[in-house]
């Protein structure tokens, strides 16, 4: 939902607001990854965001 925030926040021409959502929505999913790393490991690893990830 954030990363979606953030896509129609830009679009709105609200660029700051937008990288604000983004940065929320990545520290959930570093906190859910962290709680359980093989759920998220193997939906990582299908949906190709390993590259650049680190």
């Amino acid at each position: 939902m954030l990363t979606h925030l953030g896509v129609t926040l830009s679009e709105l021409g609200r660029p700051g607001d937008a990288l604000t959502a983004e940065r929320e929505a990545v520290t959930i999913r570093r906190q859910l990854a962290a709680a359980d790393p093989a759920r998220y490991r193997a939906r990582r690893q299908c949906s190709g965001l390993q590259a650049g990830a680190d």
